[in-house]
């Protein structure tokens, strides 16, 4: 689902992690994890917000993203979100995988 957003918002954001649209628990809170953010131009976008995972009662995850003041603006919308994490081992998995969740911004 498309999330819409108001440039500067900072407030957490819970992003279900998602294989082929469905929830998965197939990784661990101690995997690491990033967020890979991309602007309409394409561009990657250097966010300085932080992401934590986070396990629900019914074992599958979320990703809760909390933005910097200044990683959602109404000039690089709509943005495509993707979460890449990394296990101990190395392996890596991206949600979702695939299409990228879609937010787009708008001025304040």
């Amino acid at each position: 689902m498309p999330l819409e957003l108001t440039q500067g918002w900072t407030a957490p954001i819970r992003f279900a992690l998602k294989i082929d649209g469905i929830m998965t628990t197939s990784f661990s809170t101690q995997d690491v994890s990033s967020l890979l953010l991309h602007a309409a131009d394409g561009q990657l976008i250097l966010s300085t917000g932080t992401v934590l995972l986070v396990a629900c009662a019914t074992t599958t995850y979320n990703a809760t993203y909390s933005p910097g003041s200044s990683d959602f603006l109404v000039g690089r919308s709509p943005y495509s979100a993707r979460f890449k994490l990394t296990d101990a081992a190395g392996k890596v998995q991206f949600f979702p995988n695939s299409v990228a969740e879609r937010v787009t911004v708008y001025p304040q």
